[in-house]
């Protein structure tokens, strides 16, 4: 008999989390410790992952760290093969890493836009491909990148931005395409704005602030963890007949 517990439950799974040690990243990487996973949880910044790791181990809960530059294609291959050596599989990937600033299309400067691109689509397809390597072996797998509204809708100073995400998704669809047949599911999650340590202007701006709760039908800005039910769905066996898309937890921003 299939319970619930069968249908969203991870114990077993062992994930990788880029971009978790903070953010949207962070709450995600603690959803699916808690749903039953093992997650090695990567980042740019050690103090940040070292709060992590305390704060599993506090909880109880199934972690360990790593040190990452997702535009690093030797660090990536090294991290994927690493863990399906240490834990034996590699069963869910969730791109998270991202990195954004604003500035008018007409002065964008490369280095910038390079950067955002590097990071936010580079980095998501370096991390699927070394993952996705594993995952075509296993004949099984979970890939979610974590994208935007923006990969929907525009917004001014968001060329680079918008367009690392737009890519993303569409990177979204040619995997799971590519690795159907491998039994990966490959499925992206956009959030609306957010409060994260990426975008403190929302909170210390009112004025911002009150403008996109404007646009966000159900009145408030996300926090990281509405994102985490979406993704522990997405990673678990609940979506075996979901791929290539890309769920928005928007609060309905994209309706207008």
């Amino acid at each position: 008999m299939i319970t619930l517990e069968t249908r969203f439950g991870l114990n077993g799974k062992v994930a990788v989390v880029t971009g978790g040690g903070t953010g949207i990243g962070k709450a995600i990487a603690f959803g699916l410790m808690e749903a039953g996973a093992h997650v090695v949880v990567c980042g740019r910044r050690m103090d940040c992952l070292n709060v992590v790791k305390q704060q599993a181990d506090e909880r109880n809960l199934s972690c360990s760290i790593r040190q990452l530059d997702v535009m690093d294609e030797q660090q990536v291959a090294d991290c994927m093969q690493s863990t399906k050596q240490t834990y034996g599989s590699l069963d869910i990937l969730v791109c998270s890493a991202g990195y954004n600033n604003a500035q008018p299309a007409e002065s964008f400067e490369l280095e910038n836009w390079n950067q955002i691109i590097g990071t936010n689509l580079t980095g998501t397809f370096l991390c699927a491909r070394e993952a996705g390597k594993i995952m075509i072996e296993q004949r099984s797998g979970k890939i979610i990148p974590i994208l935007s509204t923006f990969a929907f809708v525009a917004r001014k100073g968001r060329a680079a931005y918008g367009s690392s995400k737009g890519g993303g998704m569409q990177l979204t669809k040619t995997l799971a395409y590519e690795w159907a047949q491998y039994g990966i599911n490959v499925n992206a999650l956009a959030p609306t704005a957010t409060y994260t340590e990426m975008v403190p202007h929302l909170k210390n701006d009112p004025k911002l602030q009150q403008a996109m709760v404007d646009m966000i039908p159900l009145g408030r800005i996300a926090d990281p963890e509405d994102m985490v039910g979406t993704a522990i769905f997405l990673a678990s066996k609940a979506s075996d007949f979901v791929t290539g898309q890309t769920i928005l937890v928007d609060g309905g921003y994209t309706i207008w």
